[in-house]
């Protein structure tokens, strides 16, 4: 029983990453992508607004292991523009989160029915909420915010991929007239839940392309190429930008506006 208890946590825990295989780089027609709603706000704001007092942000998730110590910038950035914003903000460490998830199955009992060994939905719902109920305890949490890196597609026109907020030129006008199509790009996205486990806010971020294009061989054919490794999640300037962007509608109704 621990070692399916074991396994179903790490079932759990897997559920926000997203792996980074998938297709070429460029494609022709549109994916199906989860795009975030114009409006972040699954309840009306002014009904959410009175229980943001203290958020609490868990580590950032992201489909790559490899990635899984820079992605961390994510979670520091947000903290800090939280409480820059007037927010509390209470950073939680892999081992607390970790800890915090441990804690309510071996409270709830596992997550399987006894008598038929499959898992029981009441008691993984039981969890979660034995989970947020002791953060809340701790650390005075009244919501939580989750922040995943994806892999998604975005369209690109002229050689300018455009996606969640983020505009990048991949190929320069001279050549990228006339060429589109859908490229592999990053973004992240914020998504902010009560102590009830209800989705408050749901928004999302661009943060970098995961291509580069080369015309040399061919200028009116450019190739592409997957983003070297120490190219990824390496700037600055990228993060803070696609979590200004995730975060943007939540930071403009914090305290102090």
């Amino acid at each position: 029983m621990k070692k399916r208890d074991g396994w179903i946590r790490h079932v759990l825990a897997s559920l926000l990453w997203v792996s980074f295989g998938g297709l070429s780089a460029c494609i022709s027609f549109p994916p199906l992508l989860r795009m975030p709603e114009a409006n972040p706000w699954r309840l009306p704001v002014e009904e959410v607004l009175p229980r943001l007092r203290t958020i609490c942000v868990f580590p950032t998730r992201i489909g790559d292991e490899d990635f899984t110590e820079r992605a961390q910038r994510f979670s520091e950035v947000a903290v800090v523009e939280l409480r820059g914003a007037g927010y509390q903000a209470v950073p939680l460490r892999e081992d607390e989160a970790r800890g915090l998830l441990e804690h309510a199955v071996a409270e709830v009992g596992g997550v399987y029915d006894p008598e038929v060994g499959w898992v029981d939905v009441d008691r993984v719902q039981a969890v979660e909420k034995q989970r947020r109920q002791r953060a809340k305890n701790l650390y005075g949490c009244d919501a939580f915010l989750e922040l995943s890196v994806h892999l998604v597609h975005a369209p690109m026109n002229d050689g300018i991929a455009k996606w969640d907020g983020r505009t990048v030129q991949l190929i320069s006008s001279f050549f990228g007239s006339g060429t589109s199509g859908w490229v592999k790009a990053l973004s992240l996205y914020a998504r902010l839940t009560d102590v009830e486990a209800r989705e408050l806010y749901f928004f999302a971020g661009g943060i970098q392309p995961a291509v580069k294009a080369n015309v040399t061989l061919n200028p009116l054919d450019p190739t592409y190429r997957v983003v070297h490794e120490e190219e990824v999640l390496t700037s600055e300037v990228d993060v803070v930008a696609a979590l200004q962007l995730a975060l943007g509608p939540l930071l403009a109704v914090a305290p102090r506006s």
